[in-house]
């Protein structure tokens, strides 16, 4: 039986006990401690004990996302939860396989898989000049921005804010603007995040119709160079099947490494 958690407080017993309890146990949940408080403060978590497996569903990116702490993968299962739950895992290359196989086996199906990325001191030695009929800005205009995020992305898997969180998703993120000089409007954006020194890229957004004209190299560029002197390592996702991204990416001088990033629905 879910019960809603009233404070960060009460979080930090729970997973502290059962932790006591088992103390090899693994676990999913990596969301920082500031957005737990956050999303607790919003009534948006829910907890159980099921199967010698501590579960939080938590309601995020528009659907229910479910976290675990388990002393024994095999006990993940999530058929306590009777509406469709997402479950994302951060695991190495070499252990996609196990993991697959366990939590296939326990009724969840592989939505996405992403790659982790790492920039290179390549990439902070580029000299990508900016197209004249372009001009970069960090003004930005939120309407576009929105506009482009849900046109651009899937709400799930690009973990897009909900409504009520746009004006706390401005405030934590570093965004860049590139405009078209002639049109006066929104050729695309890029959005960072930052913590301590090392940065994430969580979207590179091109409008459709400058698509082909070097846009999203321009946004990476000024990025990269821009923040060079205050990050010491860059990361971002990128999906597995998406080819033109990854070359993008390694055309920029960001490398693949080990670590992925798996998507899963159940129920």
């Amino acid at each position: 039986m879910l019960t809603k958690l009233e404070n960060i407080e009460q979080y930090h017993e729970i997973v502290s006990a059962f932790k006591e309890k088992h103390r090899n146990s693994v676990t999913n949940l990596v969301l920082p401690v500031k957005t737990i408080e956050n999303l607790i403060a919003n009534k948006k978590v829910s907890f159980c004990l099921f199967n010698n497996c501590l579960f939080f569903v938590i309601e995020q990116y528009h659907v229910s996302m479910l976290y675990f702490y388990a002393n024994n993968l095999e006990n993940v299962d999530a058929s306590f939860y009777e509406s469709q739950l997402f479950l994302e895992i951060l695991v190495h290359q070499d252990n996609l396989i196990t993991w697959d196989k366990i939590l296939s086996g326990n009724g969840f199906n592989k939505k996405l898989s992403y790659s982790r990325m790492i920039a290179t001191e390549q990439s902070l030695n580029l000299d990508i000049k900016t197209d004249k009929s372009f001009e970069i800005s960090t003004e930005v205009d939120k309407e576009c921005t929105i506009k482009l995020l849900k046109d651009n992305f899937d709400l799930v898997g690009d973990r897009l804010p909900e409504e009520e969180d746009y004006d706390c998703f401005f405030s934590e993120k570093y965004i860049i603007q590139i405009n078209d000089i002639e049109k006066n409007e929104c050729a695309g954006v890029l959005v960072y995040s930052v913590i301590n020194k090392m940065s994430m890229l969580d979207y590179i957004i091109v409008n459709n119709e400058y698509r082909g004209h070097g846009v999203s190299k321009m946004l990476m560029s000024y990025y990269l160079n821009e923040t060079r002197d205050m990050i010491k390592r860059y990361e971002l996702w990128v999906l597995r099947d998406n080819p033109v991204a990854i070359s993008l990416y390694l055309n920029m001088g960001y490398k693949l490494d080990t670590l992925c990033k798996e998507l899963y629905t159940v129920n």
